[in-house]
């Protein structure tokens, strides 16, 4: 990634307008980047209030990311340490699951993912990371809990409690049963969903550095994305091994559809015209689907990057474009 400015002309601020807020992110990402001492005061005061339950660990998150992607893994490190050791002096009283979840699960899981986006400028071999570091968390889980499906069913109990007075035609059976189903699943749940945030927020960061310094450094990135055949092959055979009742593998799959799920987003990206009205109204569906029925839509998505991974379909529209089909005359 490039740490030369690109030069653009110089745009007059309208107050209270977009560009008046683009150009305050823009004058605090220069100011982020210029010197580690500006990162590592803001991303240590963003944890000291994290420890007080302020919602400030997301900017120390994007801090890290953002100084990991312009400036190296190196000076990456040194900020994410500042607020690492905050958090863990602040575990000394918030307890020590908090450092590991916060501090560990997050920050230094986020440079990470940084700095091999930084050393790569693949987002595929980012999310493949990403997975992998996911399934070591899982194999640990079960390597020093014996009985991790009989854990999660205690865990979930409770809320399933709240939710039968709800649910009035479920018999306790049936709750049962889904429990002990939804356990089987649980650790590897709860791991996708914390690196999907990782991701997402690693998405941010270098949004924030390519509006700073290379506008279409991210928009090549993400068009470039396309998984291999062997890793959909991978996953469906994991997949079969779940359905077997292989109580790892049932684990380890929610890990293997992370990849696939921002591959899918990255397709609809490239396969759609920009600066088109189809686009934005497929966009906003897709959102809005993605919030209101999000197991569908995931699904839709994962689907169409195995399919993609098969076809290559920004290939195939490229061609299309190149030698369009001739037309008949009579």
């Amino acid at each position: 990634m490039s740490n030369r400015c690109v030069k653009t002309r110089k745009q007059v601020p309208r107050f209270g307008g977009i560009a008046d807020e683009s150009m305050i992110l823009k004058h605090i990402g220069l100011y982020l980047t210029q010197k580690r001492s500006h990162a590592i005061l803001v991303a240590s005061l963003c944890a000291f209030l994290s420890a007080f339950q302020l919602p400030t660990l997301p900017i120390v998150m994007i801090v890290v990311a953002l100084v990991t992607l312009h400036n190296g893994p190196k000076a990456g490190f040194w900020v994410a340490s500042w607020p690492l050791m905050i958090l863990l002096i602040a575990s000394l009283h918030m307890g020590f699951e908090q450092f590991v979840f916060s501090g560990l699960g997050k920050i230094l899981m986020l440079w990470l993912l940084a700095s091999v986006l930084c050393h790569s400028n693949l987002w595929s071999k980012t999310l493949y990371f990403a997975t992998c570091l996911s399934i070591i968390c899982v194999l640990l889980f079960h390597l020093f809990m014996s009985d991790l499906s009989g854990w999660w069913f205690v865990q979930l109990s409770p809320f399933v409690d709240q939710l039968k007075p709800v649910f009035l035609k479920i018999t306790p059976k049936e709750w049962e049963e889904l429990i002990h189903q939804i356990a089987y699943f649980g650790t590897g749940i709860v791991v996708v969903a914390v690196m999907t945030v990782n991701v997402f927020f690693l998405l941010l960061a270098r949004a924030w550095q390519a509006n700073l310094f290379n506008p279409v450094g991210l928009k090549m990135e993400w068009r470039q994305l396309l998984l291999s055949p062997l890793y959909s092959g991978f996953v469906t055979l994991v997949a079969a091994g779940a359905c077997f009742g292989m109580t790892l593998l049932m684990d380890i799959f929610p890990v293997l559809l992370l990849p696939l799920f921002f591959a899918g987003f990255a397709l609809i990206y490239g396969i759609l015209p920009e600066k088109s009205k189809r686009r934005t109204i497929v966009l906003m569906s897709l959102y809005v689907g993605l919030l209101v029925f999000s197991p569908y839509f995931v699904t839709i998505l994962i689907v169409m990057a195995l399919t993609d991974s098969l076809f290559d379909f920004r290939k195939l529209r490229h061609r299309s474009m190149i030698n369009p089909p001739s037309n008949p005359t009579a």
